[in-house]
């Protein structure tokens, strides 16, 4: 990280990763957490401090092509060479959902400002849309997680 003048503030570096990786893409929430793709297989969440987040590095299954944060920042939304697209929770790294796989590569992300529609551009040329409501989707997680730890809660007394 540099200065507006150029001065080196500090280095992010990842020791997870034993070999030099390049960096890939680099995506910032709202509360200037940022998510850095090392390479295209590697996921690494830091402060602006440069304090590493997640500890190991995350290692993709599949070879990360592009990425996209949702609006509040909680959502990373990663496209795949193997032409898939999924949701993983920011904090901590976990999958949540992965839409159908596409005939090719998805090279670009993009989620409708009412984050109702997720968008896939292609390596072909097509673009994807998903109906995919966020915002429910996400109410209805944080719901069922309270039923489960109530129903936890009544079997404990």
């Amino acid at each position: 990280m540099h200065t507006t003048q150029g001065d080196l503030l500090r280095r992010i570096a990842c020791e997870d990763i034993q070999q030099p990786t390049p960096i890939t893409n680099i995506l910032l929430n709202r509360e200037c957490q940022l998510a850095v793709f090392y390479g295209w297989e590697y996921l690494v969440t830091y402060t602006t401090s440069g304090q590493q987040l997640n500890t190991p590095a995350h290692k993709s299954a599949e070879r990360m092509l592009c990425g996209t944060l949702s609006r509040d920042g909680e959502y990373l939304f990663v496209g795949t060479e193997n032409g898939r697209i999924s949701i993983i929770r920011l904090f901590p790294l976990q999958l949540l959902y992965t839409f159908p796989q596409t005939d090719s590569p998805t090279r670009s992300i993009a989620i409708s400002t009412n984050q109702r529609l997720v968008f896939g551009g292609l390596e072909s040329g097509a673009i994807v849309v998903f109906n995919f409501n966020l915002n429910r989707w996400q109410h209805e997680r944080e719901r069922t997680s309270r039923d489960v730890q109530r129903s936890e809660r009544s079997h404990l007394t």
